[in-house]
């Protein structure tokens, strides 16, 4: 946030940006929080995350950049860095790092390139007649299985409601 700040800072101020964001729950209420965040010294772990983050930069162009987090954590503690394999898989995500995926691809289905050639054999048009307009035919369709649906009650039978339900569907 801070980042965005500065790039856009000349264009729009740090009053301006501190106003809307106040609104949100990012943290910055004033341009003092601002101004206090931006002199504030770099933590301990910020500092030393830009040198494990050059350390596991090296060591993966020296493994020719195949190390995933597993083999890189062991390579850094080969090294004689003290750091834990999720704080390596972090680092290498934050430096940009990948290790490489072996195996087999996954196989999908692949589109052939060339338009569907089987003929139309009932003529279908799918074409409607105007935006948020049903064809005649499906709307009488609709219609006649309200009408059916108007007359269930209780009494109505596993064979009705089946039929009902072909009647639909076709």
């Amino acid at each position: 946030m801070i980042r965005f700040i500065d790039v856009h800072r000349d264009q729009f101020g740090v009053e301006a940006f501190c106003r809307v964001l106040s609104a949100t729950d990012c943290g910055f209420l004033a341009s003092r929080s601002y101004r206090a965040a931006t002199q504030r010294p770099s933590s301990a772990r910020a500092l030393r995350d830009e040198v494990l983050i050059g350390e596991i930069r090296r060591i993966h162009a020296e493994n020719y950049g195949v190390y995933g987090y597993r083999k890189m954590h062991q390579a850094m503690r080969r090294a004689g860095w003290d750091i834990g394999r999720d704080q390596t898989a972090r680092l290498m995500k934050v430096g940009g790092l990948e290790g490489v995926r072996r195996g087999r691809k996954a196989l999908t289905t692949t589109p052939s390139g060339v338009s569907d050639r089987r003929p139309d054999l009932v003529e279908r048009d799918f074409t409607a007649l105007g935006p948020n307009q049903l064809r005649p035919e499906v709307r009488s369709r609709i219609v006649a299985a309200q009408e059916r649906f108007d007359d269930i009650d209780d009494r109505t039978s596993t064979a009705e409601l089946d039929g009902l339900a072909a009647e639909l569907a076709g």
